[in-house]
């Protein structure tokens, strides 16, 4: 993870770093296409997701659970949450065309509990999904995806920090080395915050510190069959982490001091 992220921080901020492929559609006039962008931000949140749900079935095969129950399980979560990032971003955001981890991460958490329920009552009661041990695996595995995904945000130029010229001189000089530069008219920070080449705090790359850092702990815990440790200690630092480091982000997040997201 270290050797990724070193990787990451260094090339992802980089123009070329944002579109991975074109998908040309049709002939438009003058010799030019119209094609379909497939961005590295899409490729590496498929990942993050994919690592993510392999961990769970891992921690879930650790504790004898049947794979096809875990997969019922996995599968079922995912029909709420999917939707849910674009649902919960179109009522806070009033966007059409945005998702939301924060909102796919709190459907998930609230429904886990209840999902698991409803398989346990479809199931034998040999095959049923202990419930802690469920919970803790799903956050434990949250974290991973959560630390990986930010690598997306940072490759897109979203979830972007305030530039430190506007932050206080603490954070000025504690990231004056360490802060990040987008480049690419494309990038999200670019068009929409008009910060294109200026010094902003990192802050995609400390979530991702956090959240894998948080991750191993969890499984650390969890495979030392301190389960409840592990979902505590995962569930507390990613969620108040997610909420007090908005404060260092720049991209809009409502209006008022507290956000919805918060």
């Amino acid at each position: 993870m270290f050797l990724l992220f070193r990787w990451a921080f260094a090339i992802l901020p980089r123009e070329q770093w944002q579109i991975l492929a074109v998908l040309p559609q049709h002939r438009a006039a003058s010799n030019q296409w119209h094609g379909l962008n497939l961005t590295y931000y899409g490729f590496i949140t498929a990942s993050a997701v994919t690592l993510a749900v392999g961990n769970m079935l891992f921690l879930l095969g650790a504790i004898h659970i049947p794979l096809s129950t875990s997969l019922w399980f996995v599968l079922s979560l995912m029909c709420l949450t999917v939707p849910a990032s674009k649902i919960i971003a179109n009522v806070v955001e009033k966007k059409v065309f945005t998702f939301t981890i924060g909102g796919a991460s709190f459907t998930g958490l609230v429904m886990a509990p209840v999902v698991a329920v409803v398989i346990n009552r479809m199931h034998h009661p040999s095959d049923a999904l202990p419930i802690l041990p469920v919970l803790s695996a799903l956050v434990i595995s949250f974290a991973l995806g959560e630390g990986i995904g930010r690598l997306a945000c940072i490759s897109y130029g979203c979830c972007y920090g305030k530039p430190l010229s506007a932050c206080a001189p603490i954070m000025q000089t504690l990231f004056k080395t360490l802060h990040f530069r987008f480049t690419g008219a494309t990038k999200k920070i670019a068009y929409a915050g008009n910060l294109e080449s200026i010094p902003v705090v990192p802050i995609q790359a400390i979530t991702a510190i956090i959240s894998t850092t948080v991750y191993l702990i969890g499984m650390g815990l969890f495979l030392t069959g301190r389960v409840a440790s592990g979902l505590f200690v995962s569930l507390l630092i990613t969620q108040v982490w997610r909420a007090v480091s908005e404060p260092w982000r720049a991209d809009h997040r409502g209006h008022g001091s507290i956000s919805m997201y918060q």
